[in-house]
């Protein structure tokens, strides 16, 4: 059976050495466009990010962090980073059933996500995602 289950500011210190390591394992594949680990830390201190522990049968298999966004339409819970143990796979209906039920706690009406990588394509439209927008970027 899959749980979501919400990491509490008063308990990071104890759970922090599983989030960093896949904090790492996520900066290690994006690179550059990553934000440091640092910087993820110390948003979910402020609250501005809201991590999570995905477990399956009662071990642990990975973890999202969101993000609450307002977009002049709605609330939208972005997934901000998610990491999974190697050879694990989370992505599933029973996931996004649960995701739905904890955010609307918080009243999103959306789920979204943003990638770099064009493999997601495929696999977003597979589990119920639509193209919202193409984001450009110019450096300056």
């Amino acid at each position: 059976m899959l749980r979501i289950v919400p990491v509490l500011l008063s308990g990071l210190d104890i759970v922090w050495p599983l989030l960093e390591e896949g904090l790492l394992a996520i900066e290690a594949k994006g690179g550059e466009q990553e934000e440091p680990v640092p910087v993820v830390r110390a948003g979910i201190e402020r609250g501005m990010y809201l991590p999570f522990f995905v477990y399956r049968d009662k071990r642990y298999i990975g973890f999202i962090i969101g993000k609450i966004n307002q977009t002049p339409q709605n609330l939208e819970f972005c997934i901000y980073k998610g990491y999974k143990i190697p050879g694990e796979d989370w992505l599933e209906p029973s996931f996004f059933l649960q995701l739905k039920s904890i955010i609307q706690q918080f009243n999103c009406t959306v789920i979204s996500f943003y990638s770099t990588r064009r493999g997601w394509e495929k696999a977003a439209a597979r589990l119920g995602f639509k193209q919202g927008y193409t984001q450009y970027l110019m450096e300056v």
